[in-house]
């Protein structure tokens, strides 16, 4: 009647075939490397489960009980120290990372919503990425990995919806590999996505001595004010009752 019953196959045996029917109903077990789509198990490359296919690879998980229906139920990856697992509501599915250390229970680290906001720290992120710890450990670190002197550090770049950089906040060397200045760079007219485009211009820096710069990069004072033409260089201070104008304060 066509039906496989306690069958040993070689190892090196390959089933041919559109598909195996009648369905298994019970769990398929093997003490080596199993492959799919292909005839040559690999032992050196292959893992536990490899999937082969001529115009990509497909691994479709789907269980009914885990959210959903039958036809979009969710699904999970797990391994003795985390998971990976997607759930549906008919209509909307969310992405779960989960990790654990040894002795504890496993938590979720990270999700990434249908609406494509990742939130590491939380499960209902607000925005497209979201930070959360408690005690004072929602630390965002920008690491250089190399020495250096009086290059970039790391940047926080502005785009507009051209990629132009319109602004950016940055960390360069301030001539030791221990030392920073933190800049502030603005424009009315970008033109380039990178950062160090001169389309946008540095306008503000602090000194690693504390320095403040505005319109120069060598301030030599607490707050160092230059204007590069030859037009008048003013502060203005306003209040409530002075008003905001030009000629106020």
């Amino acid at each position: 009647d066509g039906t496989i019953v306690n069958a040993d196959i070689n190892a090196s045996a390959a089933i041919a075939g559109s598909k195996i029917s009648p369905a298994f109903s019970a769990n398929i077990t093997t003490t080596g490397n199993a492959v799919i789509g292909g005839t040559t198990i690999n032992t050196a490359q292959d893992k536990a489960l490899s999937i082969f296919g001529t115009n990509g690879s497909e691994l479709k998980l789907q269980a009914t009980n885990f959210g959903g229906t039958a036809a979009d139920g969710g699904a999970a990856l797990t391994c003795t120290f985390g998971s990976f697992f997607i759930t549906n509501n008919n209509a909307n599915g969310k992405i779960h990372f989960q990790t654990k250390v040894s002795g504890q229970s496993t938590s979720e680290k990270m999700v990434l919503t249908q609406d494509g906001k990742l939130s590491i720290g939380s499960t209902s992120p607000s925005s497209a990425l979201q930070l959360s710890k408690a005690s004072g450990d929602t630390i965002l670190e920008l690491n250089r990995t190399d020495t250096n002197t009086t290059g970039s550090v790391g940047i926080i770049n502005f785009t507009a919806s051209d990629g132009h950089s319109v602004g950016s906040i940055g960390m360069v060397g301030d001539g030791d590999n221990e030392g920073g200045d933190v800049v502030f760079k603005t424009t009315t007219a970008a033109a380039n996505n990178s950062p160090f485009n001169a389309a946008t211009p540095e306008v503000m820096r602090i000194t690693s001595l504390g320095r403040v710069g505005i319109g120069t990069s060598s301030p030599t004072v607490k707050v160092h004010q230059h204007e590069s033409s030859s037009a008048a260089n003013y502060h203005q201070f306003t209040n409530s009752t002075t008003g905001t104008a030009g000629g106020d304060g």
